[in-house]
């Protein structure tokens, strides 16, 4: 989302197709009994994901884009056009975990990937995402009370609650995060795409609200968004 929001705002292109395609299972290894293993197959699931971002023509802002869902398309009602909900992303940033290059990856074997996920993850988190959140929205002249809602990736329960303790969120914050794994788990890539999907779907913003999405994977890495919901 990050890179094709800056693609857009860069003018290289009006609209870009996001497609999250994550096979997790390719990982599971039935003779391997350690706890990297199973946790790994309990926590991780398979899933496809896709979305637009597209350049707002409404916007005098080059740097506007908006992300929609298919079941979110600009429709006509009464021989009027009418444009369907959408986020506006409008301004990013990523950050690399120090020390964190063995925390998340592949072993090849000959029995093929085993999955390397580090213990020392949620810690990790734990020590550092409140300054990386909020110095981001610092950045942004923004405020953790500023955020009316939240797109977190599902990373595991822990990762959910520490940024729900840090931003004093209640479980109905949470909620489009907490649903994506229960219902199927992380995702990896595509998970955050299942979240936003339960915004778009179940947890529907008010017009003019402000959002933060926070995603994390191999790096270790964050990519966080600051957006604005549009009705």
């Amino acid at each position: 989302l990050s890179r094709a929001r800056e693609l857009v705002a860069s003018g290289l292109a009006k609209h870009v197709l996001i497609v999250a395609h994550e096979l997790c299972s390719l990982t599971y290894q039935p003779t391997d009994f350690t706890m990297q293993a199973l946790v790994g197959g309990l926590l991780f699931g398979d899933g496809v994901a896709a979305c637009v971002v597209s350049a707002d023509s409404a916007s005098s802002t080059d740097a506007s884009t908006d992300v929609s869902t298919e079941g979110a398309r600009d429709g006509a009602r009464d021989g009027a056009r009418v444009r369907a909900p959408r986020l506006q992303l409008d301004s990013n940033e990523s950050f690399l975990f120090a020390d964190s290059w063995g925390y998340m990856g592949f072993d090849v074997r000959d029995t093929g990937l085993h999955l390397i996920l580090d213990k020392g993850i949620p810690g990790a988190v734990e020590r550092q995402i409140a300054p990386v959140l909020l110095g981001f929205l610092d950045g942004q002249n923004f405020k953790k009370d500023d955020i009316d809602f939240f797109c977190l990736h599902p990373g595991g329960k822990k990762v959910i609650d520490e940024i729900a303790r840090v931003f004093g969120l209640d479980d109905d914050d949470t909620r489009a995060s907490r649903d994506c794994l229960a219902e199927v788990g992380n995702l990896s890539s595509a998970s955050i795409l299942v979240v936003l999907k339960n915004i778009f779907e179940r947890y529907t913003p008010k017009d003019g609200e402000r959002g933060l999405v926070v995603g994390f994977g191999p790096g270790f890495s964050a990519e966080m968004l600051l957006t604005t919901w549009r009705a």
